[in-house]
Order: C-alpha cells, then sequence, then structure tokens
C-alpha cells in the first residue's frame, strides 16, 4: 500500500501512537473506495501537507504543451528535487537495514542499483530514462522497444560442423549495455533465453528445445522467502549461455530467440496463490482474476535468429 496505493485517502486504516507509545488503528474518515483503486495518481508524488510541487520550469523546445482549457496549477512551488534520482527513491529501494533480505539482498535494491553503475557516478537520473522529455510515460520492463535500447544481444554457431553425430554448440550473449541498474532488476520479470534446432522446413526438431533463465527467483514458501537462483546482469555486465547437442542428421538450422515475461512472478506464483484465499471478496477476487489474465498476456520476443548450418 505504501508504493502502490500511497495517499491517506486510500487506506482503509490509519495508524496512531498511543499514550504507550504503542501502535493503534483506527477507521479513515476520509477513506475513498473508488480513489483507492486508481492507486498512484498525480497527488501521489506533487502534493505534500495540501501544497502542490513541481520540477523547474523545462526550455521551451521540450516544455509540455497543455491542450486549452486545461488547469494551470497556479501556485505550484518548483523544486529540482523532481529531476533527482533520489525522488524514486522512497518506491524503488528498501533500507538494508531495517527490510526484509533474500538471501542477503533487499527485495527492491534498484536506487542502490544505479548509485553503483557507471550512470550513477555520471549522474544520469533515473528520469532521464524512464520519463523522456518529461513525459510520464514510465518505460520500462513492459516496453519492447524501450528495452532493445538498454540491451544488446548477439547468437553465434561456435562448432562449425554439420556431420551427424558431432557435437554442435551455439552460444548466445546477452550484455546489459545502457539500462541503468540489473536487467532485470526486480524478482518480477523473467527472461527466457531459448535456443532449438530447426529441420529444413523450419519445423523444430522434437526434443531439442533448451532454455536459460534471467532473473532473481525468489519465492514465499512456508512462510519465508527462499532464493532459488539470481543470474540478474549488473549494469555494464553481461551474460553469455552455451547451448549443446548431438547434430541430428536432420537439422539445417538454428533458432536462437529471447523472451521477456515482465510479469512472470505474478502471473506464475502470486496471484494464483492470492486466489485461494477462501475469504477474498468477491470485488477483489474479481479483479485479482483480471489481473491474472493481464499478466499473462505481457510477454514478447526480444531477440530472434535463425542460424544457417554450414554445408558439410
Amino acid at each position: 500500500m505504501t508504493c502502490h496505493a500511497p495517499l491517506s485517502e486510500q487506506s482503509t486504516l490509519l495508524a496512531k501512537t498511543t499514550e504507550r507509545n504503542e501502535t493503534a488503528y483506527e477507521k479513515n474518515a476520509h477513506f475513498d473506495s473508488e480513489l483507492q483503486l486508481q492507486g498512484i495518481t498525480c497527488a501521489a508524488c506533487h502534493v505534500r501537507q495540501h501544497r502542490r510541487f513541481g520540477p523547474p520550469k523545462g526550455e521551451e523546445s521540450s516544455a509540455p504543451k497543455y491542450p486549452a482549457g486545461t488547469p494551470d496549477h497556479a501556485g505550484v512551488q518548483r523544486t529540482p528535487y523532481f529531476e533527482k534520482a533520489e525522488f524514486c527513491k522512497g518506491c524503488h529501494q528498501f533500507d538494508p537495514e531495517n527490510s526484509l533480505l533474500v538471501n542477503g539482498k533487499p527485495l527492491q535494491d534498484t536506487f542502490r542499483e544505479w548509485q553503483n553503475s557507471i550512470w550513477g557516478k555520471g549522474e544520469a537520473s533515473c528520469q532521464e530514462c524512464h520519463m523522456p522529455q518529461r513525459r510520464h510515460l514510465w518505460k520500462g520492463i513492459h516496453d519492447r522497444e524501450w528495452v532493445k535500447g538498454g540491451v544488446r544481444i548477439e547468437a553465434q554457431i561456435q562448432t562449425e560442423s554439420s556431420r551427424p553425430g558431432d557435437a554442435l554448440e551455439l552460444t548466445l550473449e546477452v550484455v546489459n549495455a545502457a539500462v541503468g541498474h540489473k536487467f532485470p532488476t526486480y524478482t518480477t520479470p523473467k527472461i527466457f533465453v531459448r535456443a532449438a534446432l530447426l529441420d529444413g522446413s523450419g519445423k523444430t526438431l522434437p526434443g531439442t528445445e533448451q532454455e536459460k533463465i534471467i532473473g532473481w527467483d525468489a519465492r514465499f514458501e512456508d512462510g519465508k522467502w527462499k532464493e532459488y537462483f539470481d543470474t540478474r546482469i549488473p549494469p555494464g555486465g553481461q551474460l553469455q549461455e552455451t547451448f549443446r547437442w548431438k547434430l541430428p542428421p536432420e537439422v539445417k538450422k538454428i533458432r536462437a530467440w529471447v523472451e521477456v515475461h515482465p510479469d512472470h512472478f505474478y502471473h506464475v506464483h502470486f496471484y494464483p496463490a492470492f486466489l485461494k484465499n477462501q475469504e477474498l471478496s468477491s470485488q477483489a477476487r474479481k479483479l485479482i482474476e483480471k489481473a491474472l489474465q493481464d499478466s499473462g498476456r505481457s510477454a514478447y520476443t526480444l531477440f530472434d535468429k535463425i542460424l544457417l548450418l554450414p554445408e558439410s
């Protein structure tokens, strides 16, 4: 709720400190059920203590043009803080000393990943990439073209032989060339690096598809978090995967491709487990079921290449 529905009006209960310095909760008289479902609104970033804030005025060429009749937000207080990476830290960085750690790592460590990268040392802010020209586009892992601009992928056949029975080897390299933090940064996305052998008509030969996964596989099981693997690529780093086969006589090509599943953790683990809760209201169940369907439709192919085997 702190990150996804941060306004006080979105909480059914408010915390207060008792005379014994203990935390108690009371009904929120200003709770707004419609506002709660809107999640992160303009006010989450631009309103503090009933005052409106915004970034310094931009250059005329890049300043947004508002249609006639749009409120001009008179009285906004301008601050350069909106242009600094620290502005994003509150929701995109968990305190390593006071938050849950999974194998010694905070579940969200994005700000620190950026801070320790060449981008952080060069003071290239989060906003420069995720909000180009100050546009509220929130470019991220769901945007195929945007991700292509930050990642470089190459595939090569290493064992150049087409004689049946010989060993065949393919390497696929994924470089985090321009992502300002680990690729991917959270537990949510998974990147599937795949390769398969094809016959002369382009059909996949049964049993030849292989798969490697880039991501952080951390799950909440039996009352605690457990890390299965962490193959995320740090800024400027690379991951090279090798695929090997015994060459079948009918193979003519190799297909190498990379799929991005932005909502993998939610779709495979979180939503199905959440729906098992028998105490869910009908409204909540309907919303989670829709989220489950939506999360299953967000995957896309980032890279796809057919490599021809050399003639024997």
